[in-house]
Formats: structure tokens, sequence, C-alpha cells
């Protein structure tokens, strides 16, 4: 496994997942204003899901960098 590359990913993905959940909190807050609570309850259903996911991705890069500061997994060289 490249963990280069894992963690290239997982950074892109810790980064960019928070922006998500802004963008799509601040768009169900707006759905609520013009009284679609359908909406805003979806939204917030999904803004959960990627919250979610936002942790496993930390939880993981966490676990990617602390095996490859080890070296990686035995006899990958």
């Amino acid at each position: 496994m490249n963990f280069r590359r894992a963690i290239l990913w997982l950074l892109v993905a810790a980064l960019g997942l928070p922006i998500a959940m802004c963008v799509l909190y601040a768009l169900a807050r707006l759905l609520e204003a013009m009284k679609d609570e359908a909406g805003a309850n979806a939204l917030g259903g999904v803004n959960m899901a990627l919250f979610a996911l936002w942790v496993i991705d930390l939880v993981a890069l966490v676990i990617v960098q602390a095996i490859n500061s080890m070296g990686g997994p035995p006899g990958s060289e």
C-alpha cells in the first residue's frame, strides 16, 4: 500500500469535508427560513452523515500516519 497516497487523500478529505458541512448547514438554515422543513431535515441528515465520515477520516488519518512513521507493515521492503 502506498502510504503517501493514502495520507494525501485522507488529508484532502479532512480539509474538504468541513467545508462541505458548513455549506450544507447554511443551506439547511436557508431552507428552514423559507419554511421548507422537509428540505432542511434532509440536508441535516446528509450533514450528520458527512460529520460521521469526517470523524472516521480523521481516525484513519492518524492510524495511517502512525503506520507510516513506523516504516510500514513488516516485510514491506
